[in-house]
């Protein structure tokens, strides 16, 4: 009975980086120059050029990472007026629509993207992407993810996303490893030693876990998902001071994160402090944001019992 416990729990804390591309040139630029720079300097090459079809995707690049999505999609537009045969504006609107929660048109210019660029991986990714995370379509998104690595193998993210795809599907072994590929590529990948924590977790490897854990706060101590995973792990283990410790920790580095809150209430429970624990647990409910409906309504219940 625990160990479907933590199963089910450790399961909502994962961290998901669904940062999209939209291409390289924007990530190019931008290590040397500042955005709004970057913006005067493609502004100026448009006056030159009106129509450089190219220019205007790139500007629109630079407004969409401001989240200015007005001039974002104004340039993109633009850029398809010019040239409509070209691929990267109808990928990069996709950006836009999906900021902004229009999945079905989102997803209809990912498709264009690709009918007109069969080989433009930066589409399939992000078509996997809104499948995997806001369509709720993982098996969809597998076929997209494995395209991406198929045009792109050396590009760690698809392997990473990928494996939260299997990860949604209940297919551990798969998504440890994608996340070990995704890790060989890029050692300091963060999230990605998280999340192969959490598959460890559910196929009980909880030693390797904890050594993944442990490698996440290592390279990112800000980072507060590791601590509550290793929070869960001591409750299990029913070393409660420990769980303690650790939520402890993760609330210092996001004061609002409600599933820290709720596992530094079940470690307090645990250690018969009542009063602590209900005191978590009410807190908890000010921050429903990330945690499920089932824990929500756990929580009442807790509640009352501890009345």
């Amino acid at each position: 009975m625990c160990k479907k416990i933590i199963i089910s729990l450790l399961s909502i804390i994962v961290i998901c980086f669904a940062s999209s591309e939209s291409d390289k040139s924007l990530s190019d630029i931008t290590r040397s120059d500042s955005l709004d720079q970057v913006i005067l300097d493609y502004t100026k090459q448009i006056e030159l050029n009106p129509t450089d079809y190219v220019a205007y995707k790139d500007r629109g690049n630079c407004y969409l990472t401001k989240k200015d999505y007005e001039r974002a999609m104004a340039d993109y537009n633009k850029s398809i007026e010019i040239n409509p045969k070209y691929a990267n504006p109808y990928n990069n609107r996709g950006l836009v629509y999906r900021d902004q929660g229009e999945y079905q048109k989102a997803l209809a210019e990912f498709d264009k993207a690709i009918e007109l660029d069969s080989l433009l991986y930066q589409a399939y990714q992000n078509r996997g992407l809104l499948l995997k995370d806001n369509l709720k379509e993982p098996l969809s998104a597998l076929r997209d993810f494995g395209k991406t690595i198929q045009l792109n193998p050396t590009g760690p993210y698809a392997y990473y996303y990928r494996g939260q795809a299997y990860e949604h599907l209940s297919m551990s072994d798969s998504a440890i490893a994608d996340f070990s590929k995704a890790i060989e590529l890029h050692p300091k990948f963060t999230s990605a030693y998280n999340e192969r924590g959490v598959a460890y977790v559910k196929n009980y490897y909880y030693q390797l876990a904890t050594a993944d854990f442990e490698k996440t706060i290592e390279l990112d101590s800000t980072f507060p998902h590791p601590y509550i995973n290793l929070g869960v792990i001591a409750i299990e283990k029913m070393n409660y001071d420990k769980a303690i410790t650790y939520c402890t920790k993760a609330l210092e580095l996001d004061s609002t994160f409600g599933i820290a809150m709720y596992h530094l209430a079940r470690a307090y429970e645990k250690k018969d402090n009542r009063a602590h624990a209900k005191f978590w647990y009410q807190k908890t409910q000010k921050y429903p944001e990330r945690i499920s409906n089932k824990i929500l309504s756990d929580i009442e219940a807790k509640i009352q019992e501890l009345k």
